[in-house]
């Protein structure tokens, strides 16, 4: 599972098995059945949100980057985005429409960042390119009071100059970047989130060897959590740990994502007041083998969905969380 977001039911996740998409509905966060999904083999699905009665889910196909709408309980409706290759790996609500963004070209080499706004789910249009979105990636959307803010990266994953970055807008159609900045170095940014007039990013040490943290009051200069054990893998070999996303519940932050462990890998969630301070919860079994890529927080629940049976094996798996 690699996406979760909240419906008027209940709750929409998507994912994969090998090569083929994957979409699961459940009323509670505890019960879950696949969905009926057309022509699934070879798409890759990144990201789903919801706004009123329609759902939006981005990703793409060999065809190049794509989106899927459903209005209720209706057939998935596909969209094609653009002929070239490139995926779209966010989307939030936008008005009564919908905001989407990834990057346009190779998955691996150079790229830039590219975005794309819909009224309805089904019609897209690109933003025009802007010299902003040169050697980006973006990872992640999130609406703010002042419009949206999106973050990602530059650089090729896996390259040496990886570096974070983020883009904010006031009508998701112009961006402004941010400067270079030592709080940024070395790193990539994998979620946002908006809150209480600040945001939050999390993500990783671009070494992939601990999680990070950035608080902003503008979505652009951004100051870096300060590093601390509770940010570091358990492991001395192979050490990896990553906030993979964010959600915020009763006053708080709940970020979520894996590290790397002696044994085996383990699902870690982490907490903070204020995106600068955080705590890592006490391991306990449901989260050993895991790995949390995405959650969502509604009327007091916290649905956090990923996979179990690493490093060998994987099993789609949600858990959840009442804060009541």
């Amino acid at each position: 599972m690699r996406d979760v977001a909240a419906t008027a039911d209940g709750f929409v996740a998507i994912g994969s098995q090998t090569d083929a998409a994957l979409v699961w509905t459940s009323t509670d966060g505890t019960s879950w059945r696949l969905a009926a999904f057309p022509d699934p083999e070879g798409r890759t699905l990144n990201a789903v949100a919801v706004n009123g009665a329609t759902s939006v889910i981005v990703g793409s196909t060999p065809d190049g980057v794509a989106a899927w709408s459903r209005r209720g309980s209706e057939d998935w409706r596909p969209a094609q985005l653009g002929a070239e290759p490139g995926a779209a790996t966010a989307v939030v609500a936008d008005g009564d429409g919908f905001l989407a963004a990834g990057y346009v070209g190779p998955q691996f080499g150079l790229a830039h960042a590219a975005f794309w706004h819909s009224t309805d789910g089904r019609a897209w249009e690109r933003v025009p390119d802007a010299p902003a979105f040169d050697d980006g990636r973006v990872r992640a959307l999130s609406s703010t009071a002042a419009g949206f803010v999106a973050v990602g990266h530059r650089g090729s994953p896996g390259s040496d100059d990886l570096q974070a970055v983020s883009w904010t807008s006031a009508d998701g159609i112009s961006w402004q970047r941010s400067a270079s900045q030592p709080a940024l170095a070395d790193s990539l940014m994998q979620s946002v989130i908006a809150v209480e007039g600040r945001v939050v990013a999390v993500g990783t040490k671009a070494a992939g060897d601990a999680a990070v943290a950035w608080t902003s009051t503008d979505g652009l200069q951004w100051r870096r959590a300060a590093d601390a054990p509770a940010l570091h893998s358990n492991s001395t070999y192979a050490p990896h740990a990553e906030m993979s996303d964010l959600a915020a519940i009763g006053g708080r932050l709940v970020a979520v994502g894996w590290n790397s462990s002696p044994s085996n890998g383990s699902a870690v969630i982490w907490t903070s007041p204020d995106g600068v301070t955080w705590t890592r919860e006490p391991d306990e079994p449901s989260l050993s083998g895991g790995g949390m890529a995405a959650a969502t927080a509604e009327d007091g629940l916290v649905i956090a969905v990923g996979s179990t049976g690493w490093p060998d094996t994987h099993a789609a798996t949600a858990w959840r969380h009442s804060s009541h």
